[in-house]
């Protein structure tokens, strides 16, 4: 006997086995994409992979604040306004602490950015100038914190980025340029490949 399915019926039942399994209700079920992933991380995720990724950490009061407000269970369905910027906050103190910790390593033991200038007095006309220097900055922090190339449209957000804080900074500092970079940093791991699955 001849099983008469049709392929679209075939997949819905796989997928309501495969949501059955995973434990998704149906409002998990209507936030599924199936072109990407069921789950963003959750918070202990997200703060370990901006660790791993920035190789530094923040003090556990600073998670402890925000750690109500994240992905308990990494569920979509816990996605929502107050995560999200949960999330943005917790990537832009890493950032900065990552950012400071650069500063003040030498060029050459640095985890990215060994050739630029972080700390002199010219340290942000040269940034400013440097449209090499730009391109390495973008580069290597989707590299770091996405473990992927940058694309063009995340390349244009990042260059946005640049423009707009360096016209607000005018001649600016060494301190300036460490801002601009971490600014750069939270964009990118706040990004959404920065907290999904």
């Amino acid at each position: 006997m001849k099983l008469n399915i049709k392929s679209s019926q075939l997949f819905s039942s796989i997928v309501m086995l495969l949501v059955s399994a995973c434990g998704l209700n149906n409002n998990e079920l209507q936030s599924f994409n199936f072109n990407g992933t069921i789950g963003i991380k959750n918070f202990r995720e997200y703060e370990s992979f901006l660790a791993g990724t920035t190789g530094v950490t923040l003090p556990q009061a600073s998670i402890d604040k925000l750690q109500p407000r994240l992905s308990q269970r990494g569920r979509v369905m816990e996605a929502n306004p107050v995560s999200f910027m949960a999330m943005t906050m917790m990537a832009g103190q890493f950032c900065q602490t990552f950012v400071t910790s650069l500063s003040q390593t030498s060029g050459a033991q640095r985890r990215i950015l060994k050739t630029a200038d972080l700390t002199s007095a010219g340290a942000h006309a040269s940034f400013r100038s440097d449209g090499e220097l730009q391109a390495t900055t973008v580069g290597e922090l989707v590299r770091l914190l996405l473990q992927r190339e940058p694309s063009d449209e995340e390349e244009a957000i990042l260059y946005a980025a640049i423009d707009e804080t360096l016209a607000t900074q005018g001649n600016g500092t060494a301190a300036d340029l460490r801002a601009l970079i971490t600014i750069l940093c939270t964009i990118v791991a706040s990004s959404a490949d920065g907290m999904r699955v």
